[in-house]
C-alpha cells in the first residue's frame, strides 16, 4: 500500500491502493509510483509523471541514425 504521499480525499478500493480526486506523485517513492501506475493503467497522468521522473535522472541526449552508427563504430573499434 502506497503510505507516505498526500491526497485530497482518501478512499481505500480493493487493491489496496487510495483513491483520490487528487495525487501528489512528486512525493511517492519511485517503487510506489511504479506501483501505482500497474495497478491504475487508466491513470495517464500518474505514467506521465513516472515517465517524466525517469527521463530526468537519464543521461540520454537524442541523436540522429547516423550519429548511433558513427558511435557504434567507434565502441567497437575500442575493444
Amino acid at each position: 500500500m502506497i503510505s507516505n504521499f498526500f491526497l485530497t480525499q482518501r478512499l481505500t478500493d480493493a487493491d489496496g491502493f487510495d483513491s483520490m480526486t487528487q495525487i501528489e506523485y512528486k512525493v511517492m517513492s519511485d517503487g510506489e509510483l511504479l506501483a501505482y501506475v500497474k495497478q491504475h493503467p487508466e491513470d495517464n497522468e500518474a505514467l506521465y509523471a513516472y515517465v517524466d521522473r525517469k527521463r530526468a535522472g537519464s543521461n540520454a541526449v537524442p541523436i540522429t541514425l547516423e550519429q548511433a552508427e558513427i558511435e557504434l563504430k567507434q565502441r567497437i573499434n575500442q575493444e
